[in-house]
């Protein structure tokens, strides 16, 4: 009986042992907390000093941007802002760079609510400069737009971190 007993705890202990080592694993279908994606911005931050979106995965940019109310800024072009020496054809290649990003944002979102329109996903445009605020939903429109050319940058509208 007494063998039986050890030969349990044993058992239990290597189990338990090999359960705590694993790494958690992310069901990346659905959203981090702001618990995790804080813990993650923490961790980056100590170990390199700086924590830049452009670095993050699709999954943790997305879970930033469902938790900062479905918003993200979205900078586009080369170009910072528009300059009056621009010429119109300058201007046109910018314009259309950002209503690339548009259309995509817009042809993705959609699969999920087909009445979406470009009013329901921009939320603020900037006449000065370069950028946009968007409504995002899903992580998919994440994947796909992180890869087109024409983006800058892609930032959440994420304000649940304290430095």
């Amino acid at each position: 009986m007494r063998k039986l007993i050890v030969s349990f705890l044993l058992i239990n202990i290597v189990l338990f042992s090999f359960l705590s080592c694993q790494k958690e694993e992310v069901d990346i279908s659905k959203p981090l907390s702001v618990e995790q994606i804080n813990k993650h911005i923490s961790d980056v931050l100590s170990e390199t000093g700086e924590f830049v979106w452009d670095d993050a995965t699709d999954h943790l940019v997305w879970s930033a941007i469902v938790q900062g109310d479905g918003t993200a800024t979205i900078g586009y072009s080369e170009y910072l802002f528009f300059e009056e020496e621009m010429n119109e054809e300058l201007v046109q290649e910018i314009l259309d760079e950002k209503n690339a990003i548009i259309a995509r944002i817009l042809d993705i979102e959609q699969t999920e609510n087909q009445n979406l329109t470009y009013e329901d996903i921009i939320l603020d445009e900037d006449s000065a400069f370069t950028r946009f605020l968007v409504k995002i939903k899903l992580l998919e429109t994440i994947k796909q737009i992180r890869d087109m050319q024409e983006l800058r940058y892609l930032e959440p509208s994420y304000d649940k971190f304290e430095f």
